[in-house]
Parts: structure tokens; C-alpha cells; sequence
């Protein structure tokens, strides 16, 4: 059985409940209005997209030190990539 369709009702009504306020899929930013029109599996798939992207321009998934944890340890908490340069990682190693 496939999912209902959305309408500009159901998603004004789950913006209204996550936002707290009322605003017309009309007034959406444009951005917000393709992003919503999305399905569930395209909206996975544009995240992956950024997540690559984020991650091939230096960005890291590691958590922030977090000096309240009780294992926290100062002197192996890493300040950062060695050498000052990026942290990535191959991924491939080979042609696809």
C-alpha cells in the first residue's frame, strides 16, 4: 500500500507543529518548498550529498572533546589534524 500523498495541508499542519506558529507552503522559502516536495528516499539521498560534501571540505564527524565526561583525558584528547592538514581519509583506492 503506498504512503498517502502529501498535501500543502499536511505539511503546513506538521510545520505548525514544529515550528509553533502557522505559515502557508506558499510563504515557505523557495529552498524549504523543493526540499518538502521531495520524497522521503530523495531527501535521503540530497543528505548523503551533503554529508560527502561536508566531509571531502574538511569537515569531521568526530564528536568535540567533551571535558564533563568522565573519560575524558586530556592528554589524548587530539587539538586537531597532524601537520595542520585536513583529516580525510581514502575512501577508494581504485577506480569504480
Amino acid at each position: 500500500m503506498p504512503p498517502p500523498k502529501q498535501t500543502a495541508h499536511t505539511r503546513q499542519a506538521r510545520h505548525q507543529r514544529y515550528c509553533g506558529f502557522a505559515m502557508k507552503f506558499e510563504d515557505w522559502p523557495e529552498e524549504w518548498q523543493e526540499w518538502a516536495k521531495l520524497t522521503p528516499l530523495e531527501r535521503f539521498w540530497e543528505s548523503e550529498k551533503i554529508c560527502a560534501q561536508y566531509l571531502a571540505m574538511g569537515g569531521s564527524l568526530d564528536p568535540g572533546p567533551d571535558p564533563t565526561s568522565p573519560f575524558y583525558d586530556p592528554e589524548t584528547s587530539a587539538s586537531g589534524a597532524a601537520y595542520g592538514r585536513l583529516g580525510l581519509r581514502v575512501l577508494r583506492r581504485s577506480a569504480v
